[in-house]
């Protein structure tokens, strides 16, 4: 999977993520959002400028085609990661922090705890030929691994119990979908797990 630009013949790719049972409350206060990705390969081809947005929905359902993915409304706030320096193999990366968007879906009036979100890695901007490349499940066991932190009285007053998906083949909710690229082909990938049963308490950094 990979965020930025091809070459001239081909578009931005834009890759998403889905996590669904995020165990936040109506209205809470999300002081740190990231994202973790493990390189897949070595590059260095400049310049990749990339901006991070979350779908601006109540509870984000993956698209299936790729104008259901063009289609989606995308948060008002959003982080920049400009000039993204060069990858080796093998690293973890980390994206800068984005919890002003998370902060915005979690203050929609349509938000409840359980609900998924989606976190879209637009790579409009980068140069012809400028990517990079990050491990999905199918590729690796390295994952992405969506990172927050909820202030303590802003979670659930408890966990939320394992629950059912259409489709799973009886995995488990609290799973996630890793979305193909925008404007490209879709991979067909299934779900794969990128969430932690149970999170730790209130006051730490929850790893989903």
């Amino acid at each position: 999977m990979t965020v930025g630009a091809g070459d001239p013949n081909t578009k931005v790719n834009s890759p998403g993520f889905r996590f669904d049972g995020i165990a936040a409350a109506n209205a809470a206060n999300c002081t740190a959002a990231t994202l973790t990705v493990q390189a897949y390969d070595a590059r260095s081809t400049t310049t990749v400028n990339t901006t991070i947005y979350l779908n601006d929905v109540d509870d984000a359902v993956a698209p299936t085609t790729a104008a259901e993915y063009n289609a989606l409304v995308l948060t008002t706030a959003h982080t920049h990661w400009d000039g993204i320096a060069a990858w080796a193999f093998p690293s973890t990366k980390v994206t800068p922090d984005f919890s002003d968007a998370v902060d915005e879906v979690f203050a929609r009036g349509g938000w409840a705890t359980g609900q998924a979100v989606q976190v879209l890695w637009n790579g409009t901007g980068s140069s012809a030929s400028a990517t990079r490349a990050m491990c999905t499940f199918e590729n690796d066991t390295t994952e992405p691994v969506l990172n927050l932190t909820i202030a303590a009285g802003t979670r659930p007053p408890s966990p939320l119990p394992p629950l059912r998906s259409p489709g799973l083949s009886g995995r488990a909710a609290g799973q996630a979908t890793i979305i193909w690229q925008s404007r490209l082909p879709p991979s067909g990938s299934p779900l794969w797990p990128l969430w932690r049963w149970p999170p730790p308490p209130p006051s730490r950094s929850v790893t989903r």
